[in-house]
């Protein structure tokens, strides 16, 4: 549907505006459904970092999308 579409495009929107770390360690996990010891090996970072990248990545896109008036829990 219309609203659907609008939905992803402010998704996408928010996944852009990501710092780059983050953004690849999000579409690392959530697009492309790696691991987290998967995604440590190819960003080449620790374990701990990319918990930490996805942790201030979802409260980002989190915070980004309530500003925009989409609710997720609706």
């Amino acid at each position: 549907s219309v609203l659907d579409a609008e939905e992803a495009e402010r998704v996408r929107r928010a996944v852009r505006n990501l710092p780059p770390a983050s953004r690849a360690a999000l579409v690392l996990r959530e697009y492309e459904q790696l691991s987290y010891a998967e995604i440590a090996e190819v960003l080449n970072v620790p374990m701990g970092t990319v918990m930490s990248r996805l942790h201030y990545a979802r409260q980002s896109l989190k915070g980004a999308l309530s500003q925009e008036g989409y609710d997720h829990d609706a």
